[in-house]
């Protein structure tokens, strides 16, 4: 676990609560406009404020959604499908305990020396079991921020741009490919499942269908209708908080 310890001095070289050899900070995108937002920053602005907590670098999800587009490309080469991508870990093991046999539908954990910053606390214990230098919920952020000396504004507003994880790691994955001119899927209601978004797109020539499923409920009851091989999408991404896991 990270942990934040306040220091009485408002200045970054007194404020560090992490060694310089594992001082870089991942940011995802809502994480990082959820911390803009609440302080009235812009990027850079953020990315210096964010030195107070002893962030020597701070960086996108870019590696992480590289990672998943990667093994996206080798499970559909390896035919090592369906895949339950960017799965909250909590959900995860709850799941497993129950249906072991869906091990090889997730992700293996990749130790990474950097310190996340992500919404949730069991995205944050997921983190830290795997080997990351530390992780902070968007909520510890903050209050570590105001801690030393900064102060939230009210009403900020900041828009949040661009795709969203999954629609980024397909992208990803279309460039790995060498298919950049591909446009990403539009999801759309499923109408025959409550609560499902499906999209079609092709990689490596392949056909391809995803779904985003909102709550672990609905997730289950689809496992329960199909076998875990019958399901009738290749990727799958569990959404089990309400308004999505990365939302911060």
């Amino acid at each position: 676990m990270f942990p934040i310890q306040p220091s009485p001095g408002k200045q970054a070289a007194s404020a560090r609560t992490v060694s310089s050899e594992t001082a870089v900070f991942v940011l995802s995108h809502e994480a990082r406009h959820a911390l803009s937002r609440r302080f009235g920053l812009e990027d850079s602005q953020l990315d210096h404020a964010l030195g107070l907590l002893g962030a020597e670098r701070v960086e996108g999800p870019e590696g992480p959604v590289e990672q998943e587009a990667a093994e996206l490309i080798t499970r559909l080469r390896e035919g090592r499908l369906p895949w339950f991508i960017h799965a909250c870990p909590r959900w995860r093991r709850d799941v497993l305990r129950r249906m072991p046999s869906l091990q090889p539908c997730f992700s293996l954990p990749r130790p990474v020396p950097c310190v996340a910053v992500v919404s949730c606390a069991a995205r944050k214990a997921d983190f830290a079991g795997e080997g990351w230098a530390g992780a902070l919920t968007v909520r510890e952020a903050a209050l570590g921020l105001m801690k030393n000396g900064m102060r939230p504004v009210r009403d900020a507003c900041r828009p949040s741009g661009g795709p969203a994880w999954l629609e980024r790691v397909i992208q990803r994955a279309h460039r790995l490919a060498g298919e950049s001119g591909a446009s990403l899927p539009s999801f759309s209601p499923a109408g025959e499942f409550a609560g499902v978004e499906t999209a079609r797109f092709t990689l490596l020539g392949r056909e391809l269908r995803a779904a985003r499923v909102r709550g672990a409920a609905e997730m289950e009851r689809l496992l329960r209708l199909f076998t875990p091989q019958g399901l009738p999408w290749e990727l799958i991404e569990v959404l089990v908080c309400a308004g999505g896991c990365e939302r911060g």
